[in-house]
């Protein structure tokens, strides 16, 4: 079934990671060149309009995790399949923190981190609903080995 609960905790971090692969994560000034440039997943953006491609990592990790999360849903029959892809996304999203904090601790080195946004924690809280929605699924197998049991 489609309606539990687990899918709607994996829709909401599907959400929050949709809107963190669209928004900015933070804003830098660099003191030495005087500009200020913005950090998106796919790209770092100055404000004459340069791309720097650099960082697509980060969208890519983020791109992946959402379709893991997508399969995650459709795929109610298997339950311990969708266990295995819970954590598989947990293991990206650390995996987007791990490379986020390194692209940081780079860009800090050249310039002033500044403005962090709101969607950098995105992928935190989203950790978080794929752990409560693998507890959950593991409670629906835990229901289910009970009531077969009982036949």
């Amino acid at each position: 079934m489609i309606q539990r609960k687990q899918t709607l905790y994996l829709l909401i971090a599907i959400l929050l990671l949709v809107f963190c692969l669209c928004n900015k994560i933070v804003s830098i000034s660099t003191a030495a060149i005087g500009q200020d440039a913005v950090l998106y997943n796919i790209a770092l953006v100055d404000m004459n309009g340069v791309y720097s491609f650099k960082y697509i990592p980060l969208f890519i990790i983020l791109a992946v995790a959402i379709i893991v999360m997508l399969v995650t849903i459709f795929s109610y029959k298997k339950r311990k399949l969708q266990i295995k892809l819970c954590y598989t996304s947990i293991i990206l999203l650390f995996a987007w923190i791990l490379t986020a904090s390194l692209y940081y601790a780079d860009l800090s080195e050249t310039g002033e981190l500044h403005g962090f946004s709101v969607t950098a924690v995105f992928p935190v809280i989203a950790i978080i609903l794929n752990v409560m929605a693998s507890s959950a699924i593991k409670a629906d197998e835990m229901l289910v080995r009970a009531a077969d049991r009982i036949r």
